[in-house]
């Protein structure tokens, strides 16, 4: 009986855990799709001429940044 509580009480903690990598994931997701959205909108001021060059090159470098972050977290959750 010991053993068998052991092991059910085991299987809900991964099943807690496995939910939680679940929802870091999603979140990440969306984080990455955030990303795009807004290097896309920087790219549509530098196309309308609202923002230069070295200024987009400045947000591209700032969101890339937060881009690999999201990425290494990601493998994180994903080991």
């Amino acid at each position: 009986e010991l053993i068998a509580a052991e092991v059910d009480r085991q299987e809900a903690q991964a099943d807690d855990q496995r939910a939680e990598i679940a929802q870091q994931m999603a979140a990440i997701d969306a984080a990455l799709a955030k990303c795009d959205r807004e290097a896309q909108r920087w790219a549509d001021a530098y196309a309308a001429e609202v923002i230069n060059l070295a200024e987009l090159k400045g947000y591209r470098a700032e969101i890339e940044a937060r881009r690999q972050g999201l990425l290494t977290e990601h493998a994180a959750c994903q080991r």
